[in-house]
């Protein structure tokens, strides 16, 4: 009987252990840019809820062609805009400043392996100004939210 020669293909150990490594150094690359990511999103669905009430100031300025002072803000007619998981609420202040009210007690927000931050009572103040005939709104300047969890202007 004649032996056959069979050729066996498989990884050799080194092999795996590079690809373990270049998985390792992915991930600890990957998860600390991911925990960046999460407050970036909470202030951003705040900016969303308050979408509703700055419309409503832009349409203001279209018919009466400024904005709403400290009495017309107080009897425009807005809408009533739900919170959310990480939002507590979306109101106007009397100078027509929106402001987003944000509660994140319970809800861990890992910043990185080590740090995290808690966004409970802080705030994120939209302010609207009028600069050629065009509303702008100014998330930058106002509220205790730090500026490096705000929109991409505000760095």
């Amino acid at each position: 009987m004649a032996i056959k020669n069979i050729s066996l293909k498989a990884f050799a150990l080194w092999e795996l252990l590079v690809v373990v490594i270049i998985i390792g150094v992915m991930a600890a690359i990957a998860i600390p840019q991911y925990g960046n990511y999460i407050p970036l999103a909470i202030v951003a669905e705040g900016v969303v809820l308050a979408r509703p009430l700055r419309q409503e100031i832009e349409k203001y300025f279209l018919m009466h062609n400024n904005l709403p002072d400290n009495e017309d803000c107080s009897i425009l007619q807005l809408p009533q805009v739900a919170g959310s998981k990480y939002v507590k609420e979306v109101g106007l202040l009397d100078d027509c400043r929106i402001v987003i009210k944000y509660d994140t007690r319970g809800v861990d927000i890992s910043t990185g392996l080590f740090s995290s931050i808690d966004f409970t009572n802080k705030t994120l103040e939209i302010v609207p100004s009028v600069v050629d005939g065009i509303v702008h709104w100014d998330e930058c300047s106002m509220g205790s939210i730090p500026n490096r969890f705000r929109s991409s202007e505000c760095w």
